[in-house]
């Protein structure tokens, strides 16, 4: 008997065996094919079956854009420079225009002259600016400049970057990769705070309300939203459920938040929440684009009583969504302007609000009126001395009729103010 047979029936048997398996494990994902549940993105629906907790939820969510994200739209590790300056068409106006658009010229103590500093995360609230600049090597520092008089005022520096500071009255908060920090504006003073998390991420600041993302420990997969009551001088949990829930934002008593745990969100998508501090009604608004975590903070945006956000993704149709949380009112706006088709989709980011202005990039810089519903160009190129590269809009804030942003390149920042004017 040749003594290879029983080898050979045994891989016989072994290729059967594997060929039955694999038919049977067809099968079975044909059938949990159909017993599937059709996703909300195709299929929009609204019920408690849907809800991954007590929430209201304001609508079905928005269509999946036809377009995925192209090549171009993902993050680069070094951005491309706009050479020449883009000359974005100016939108028709309809009452609404941004005037006296002027370059401000600043300095900061110890550091080169304004042209020749980076200045990064501008925010504003009435004539004070706070940002970050770099005060030669390896030193940042927490700057505020009074946009009146030009006075500027260092209000922190050290070797560790601060994230975003944000101004909300007499207070400024700002975390690093491991702090919270809290300038006081009356006392000129600063203080850490405790217990805050191992890493605290996203500090906003509203009154006297300071929320943040809080990590509990460096090995840890969830994190949770606290808040601090500065008056009070103690902190409080405001979302702790399992599960990621991050990037909060704060306005009055109301605070925004992604939940990565969101069974509605489907792909790369993190529902979007807000919940009130005193009543704890939490309202599920929609979900935005959540694959890179330093975009989502792009697409959303606070100021009470409106909410303002996209989807993230790039589409031939973007929109624009709103909602009003004192009369729970929602609205969809086509953004027409941004000129996008399924040869060049678009996508809003980069918003920014206050009171009843919106601001955002869609193919271009551009605003939009929520009670006159009109959208008008910000034309933050306009003051721009000719020649140079540029990276292109470094950051921008709102506050009022005012506008503020930086243009930014790999050596220096150049610092703009503009007012919106409204014209019956």
């Amino acid at each position: 008997m040749n003594k290879n047979k029983p080898i050979a029936a045994i891989a016989i048997l072994c290729r059967l065996f594997l060929l039955t398996s694999l038919a049977l494990t067809a099968c079975q994902s044909s059938l949990a094919l159909e017993g599937v549940e059709q996703s909300p993105l195709v299929a929009p629906t609204v019920g408690a079956d849907w809800l991954p907790l007590p929430a209201t939820d304001i609508w079905s969510i928005p269509p999946r854009p036809a377009t995925l994200v192209p090549a171009e739209g993902r993050p680069h590790l070094t951005l491309p420079l706009i050479t020449p300056l883009p000359t974005p068409t100016p939108l028709p106006e309809h009452g609404v225009k941004v005037t006296e658009v002027q370059e401000r010229e600043f300095r900061i103590s110890g550091a080169q002259p304004s042209q020749e500093v980076r200045f990064i995360a501008p925010n504003i609230e009435g004539e004070t600016l706070v940002g970050v600049v770099g005060k030669g090597t390896d030193i940042w520092a927490v700057v505020a400049i009074d946009l009146y008089s030009g006075y500027e005022r260092t209000l922190f520096e050290g070797r560790e970057f601060p994230y975003a500071p944000q101004i909300s009255g007499k207070h400024v908060a700002w975390v690093t990769s491991r702090k919270l920090y809290v300038y006081n504006i009356e006392q000129q003073t600063v203080e850490e705070w405790p217990e805050v998390g191992e890493s605290p991420r996203q500090a906003r600041i509203s009154g006297n309300i300071i929320v943040w993302e809080y990590l509990p420990s460096l090995l840890s997969a969830d994190s949770d939203i606290w808040g601090y009551d500065l008056s009070s001088r103690k902190g409080f949990p405001i979302v702790t459920r399992p599960g990621v829930q991050f990037g909060p934002l704060i306005s009055d008593r109301w605070v925004l938040y992604l939940d990565s745990t969101d069974t509605k969100a489907v792909d790369w998508d993190e529902g979007l929440y807000a919940v009130h501090l005193d009543t704890g009604e939490t309202i599920r608004l929609g979900q935005v684009y959540g694959r890179w975590r330093q975009e989502t903070s792009w697409f959303y945006t606070l100021d009470t009583p409106w909410v303002a956000w996209s989807t993230g993704h790039w589409s031939d149709k973007p929109e624009l969504y709103l909602y009003n949380l004192e009369t729970r009112q929602a609205m969809t706006v086509a953004v027409t302007p941004c000129g996008a088709s399924i040869a060049q989709p678009r996508r809003v980011e980069n918003l920014a609000i206050s009171e009843n202005i919106v601001i955002f990039t869609c193919g271009q810089p551009m605003g939009y009126d929520i009670e006159r519903g009109v959208f008008f160009s910000i034309p933050i190129y306009a003051a721009m001395p000719a020649g140079g590269e540029w990276w292109g809009l470094g950051g921008w804030s709102i506050a009022g009729d005012r506008i503020v942003w930086v243009l930014t390149s790999e050596r220096e920042s150049r610092l703009y103010t503009a007012q919106i004017e409204r014209r019956p």
